[in-house]
């Protein structure tokens, strides 16, 4: 999305944090408009890895996130920051893996023993025997937001920018209602059942919200691990005028 993004032909993407203030440090012209979710993330294990903590996972073991720094590569090595000392002692083990590829790798036991997972994952792979060992919340002390980042042109377009933010938080007020539209559309479109799809979004930790939530701890975080090459710039210089920033505090 990156590359679509700078080369003109996205206007909008929705991602998480980290990839965001990767590329904003890069000198990329992008900002974040608003929040959209904070979504789970959990990383689940095969229960004959014999893991119970990171300080458990050995040099041969592989643990698969959706790519090099995505929100569930940033949690995890924040946690390994606070469990083992050093947010870089986890990076041997890591491979990049789509979530598909991963829950099939990691329920055939081949390639890797855990997986950073998001949802529908999250529970595929707990009803598959994986076993959670780590969430959003011991990484991070809570979860983060994926957002909506649009480009200077199209921030420049303000009723067209509007009427995306406003679609969205009509989006958001239905799904906090749990409209039954809501459910439905998601059934269909993710091919679930409406009670699974009522379940996911009710699954703990999960917010939908336009305010952008974790964004100065993972800034802070990426800086002093020198995922960013230069100091994070603060809230205002990495979202467009209008964009709320909320903590779990």
């Amino acid at each position: 999305m990156n590359e679509a993004l700078i080369s003109g032909k996205l206007d909008v993407a929705f991602m998480g944090i980290p990839p965001v203030l990767i590329a904003i440090d890069k000198g990329v012209e992008y900002r974040i408009a608003n929040g959209i979710c904070v979504p789970p993330a959990e990383l689940l294990v095969r229960v004959d890895s014999e893991i119970k903590s990171l300080s458990d996972i050995q040099p041969n073991h592989k643990i698969a996130v959706p790519g090099v720094g995505s929100i569930q590569h940033i949690m995890l090595a924040m946690a390994a920051k606070k469990q083992l000392g050093s947010g870089n002692a986890l990076d041997n083990n890591i491979v990049a893996m789509a979530n598909p590829d991963a829950y099939a790798s990691l329920i055939s036991k081949t390639d890797i023993v855990g997986h950073f997972a998001s949802m529908p994952y999250i529970d595929l792979e707990a009803k598959a025997g994986m076993v959670s060992v780590l969430d959003a919340k011991d990484a991070l002390g809570s979860g983060a937001s994926i957002v909506c980042v649009t480009t200077p042109q199209f921030e420049n377009e303000k009723e067209l920018s509007l009427a995306l933010k406003n679609a969205l938080s009509h989006a958001i007020d239905l799904i906090n209602l749990r409209d039954d539209r809501v459910i439905e559309i998601i059934a269909s479109t993710e091919k679930i059942s409406k009670e699974a799809a009522r379940m996911y979004l009710d699954w703990p930790g999960t917010v939908y919200a336009l305010e952008v939530y974790s964004i100065s701890a993972l800034g802070s975080f990426m800086e002093g691990a020198g995922y960013l090459k230069h100091p994070y710039p603060g809230f205002n210089k990495v979202t467009w005028q209008g964009a709320k920033e909320a903590s779990f505090d």
